[in-house]
Formats: structure tokens, C-alpha cells, sequence
């Protein structure tokens, strides 16, 4: 089955293939149980489309190389953040295609030049995925850099001291889990969107490790100057289109950052 062909939940023992054209970091968590998981998410593209996988466990610990061939034998498909998904589970297969499977699958340069289509600002809706994009930053916030929630329920805390209890689900909470965000407006000739940048992005912009930022910020110091300097910031970027319905209106949800120049 083609990409763009993958439309229903319920579709079973389909085999899909195709390329690596972005593979993202291994997340660890821990089980009810004790024991450590894993999870990680790759995405793969045809000549129609691309689709994010997620990979759980020994599967996630695999070494996908960006532009590596593969091919999935019923991958549980399923309905994530505005996007349909496909996840490996006990019952799916990863199989290396056959040498006509092969001839018949664009190189991994002739995909990125497929799916990466280039887009202005006035051009976006709501349903773009993989849009290539330069634009400046603009509206750069400092203010809430480092963003803290519970570990257990994932609930936004507004303050944080040791061994306080969530007021949202009850449990004690020794440390809290730490998101880092960079919030702006991106802006072209055409016009803005919002735009978030967030953890290992958000290193890049400001050059810094998210452990550092923590360091900083629990000692009583902050990095504001150091975000809001990005103000001005020209950047191209690879990007998904999201609506937020809370303001009504599209925002931009960055997956690559390709090039920045002040």
C-alpha cells in the first residue's frame, strides 16, 4: 500500500515501505512494572507521502540510518495529533524489500525533493506536512523558557518546591519533568505564524543544553536576554501546519532546522 492510500484505523495486514527521511532521539520511561522502555519515532516516505512509525523497545534501540530502505508487514495504524500513524507492534514485521521493491522506490534525494515542498507564510493550510520554510523570528519570549509538569499526570505546575503534591492528581512529586520551549512569531513577506520550538530544537536555537538552562534557571538566574536575542534570527526550516483551536487560527510546529542566519 502506497502512503497516501493509508486512510482508516480499521485497515489490517497491509505492508508498507519506504525510506528513512528522519529518525529522532530514543526516549527511555518507566514501566509500571520497574523496568525501563523504550520508544523512539522514525519517519518514512514514498513518491506520494510520508508517515511517522513508532518504534517501542528493542525495536526502538535499532539503528535506522536516515535514507535506509524498509519495509513494515501490519503495522498498527492509528490516529495521533491531527495525523494518522503507524506503530510496530508484537505482530508487525520489518523486512528488508526485495530488489524490485528497490528499483521502484526514489532515491533518498529524490524523496527530500518530493516531500519537502516549499511554502510561504499566505500559501500554508491546515493539513501541510513537510513544508519547507525561511522566515524571521520575531516576538521571541523569554519569559517561561523552561516549562515544569508533573511526572505522573503531565500536569502544567506554576511553581515548583520539593516533595509538594500535584494538585491534579494527587501524587508527591520529588522532581518535576522539564519541557523546554521557545515560543515566537515567524514572519515572511506574505505574513506570521506562531511558532514553538521545543527541547532539542530549542537547544540549537540558544546553543545550550536543557540540563544547563535547568542549572540556571533553579539558581535564581534566568536566560531571557539570551532567547530574545534571537529576535531577527533568519531561519529555513522543515515544519508541520497545526491548527490551534483555542486562537482559531494555523501555527507552525517545527521538525528541522536547516539554516540560520542573522
Amino acid at each position: 500500500m502506497k502512503i497516501e492510500d493509508i486512510e482508516d484505523e480499521d485497515e489490517e495486514n497491509i505492508i508498507v515501505f519506504g525510506r528513512v527521511i528522519e529518525s529522532y532521539d530514543i526516549r527511555e520511561f518507566d514501566r509500571d512494572s520497574g523496568d525501563k522502555g523504550y520508544v523512539r519515532n522514525i519517519e518514512i516516505a514514498d513518491d506520494t507521502g510520508s508517515i511517522r512509525v513508532v518504534l517501542w523497545n528493542n525495536d526502538a534501540k535499532k539503528d535506522f540510518e536516515i535514507g535506509k530502505a524498509i519495509k513494515l508487514q501490519n503495522p498498527r495504524i492509528t490516529f495521533n495529533d491531527d495525523h494518522l500513524e503507524l506503530t510496530v507492534s508484537r505482530n508487525t514485521s520489518i523486512l528488508d524489500l526485495t530488489e524490485k521493491e528497490l528499483e521502484n522506490l526514489p532515491s533518498h534525494e529524490e524523496l527530500v525533493e518530493a516531500i519537502y515542498i516549499e511554502k510561504t507564510i499566505e500559501s500554508l493550510t491546515e493539513d501541510d506536512r513537510n513544508v519547507r520554510i525561511t522566515g524571521i523570528l520575531k516576538e521571541v519570549s523569554g519569559e517561561r523558557t523552561l516549562l515544569r509538569k508533573c511526572p505522573h499526570c503531565n500536569n502544567n505546575l506554576d511553581q515548583f518546591e520539593e516533595n509538594i503534591v500535584c494538585d491534579y492528581c494527587g501524587e508527591e512529586i520529588e522532581e518535576p519533568k522539564y519541557i523546554l520551549m521557545i515560543p515566537a512569531k515567524f514572519e515572511d513577506d506574505t505574513g506570521d505564524i506562531s511558532i514553538t520550538f521545543f527541547e532539542k530544537l530549542a537547544e540549537e536555537l540558544i546553543m545550550m543544553k536543557k540540563e544547563e538552562v535547568i542549572d540556571i534557571v533553579e539558581d535564581g538566574y534566568g536566560i531571557e536576554d539570551k532567547v530574545e536575542d534571537l529576535d531577527g534570527l533568519t531561519l529555513e526550516i522543515i515544519a508541520d501546519v497545526s491548527f490551534d483551536e483555542y486562537n482559531e487560527t494555523n501555527r507552525l510546529r517545527p521538525k528541522k532546522i536547516l539554516s540560520k542566519t542573522f
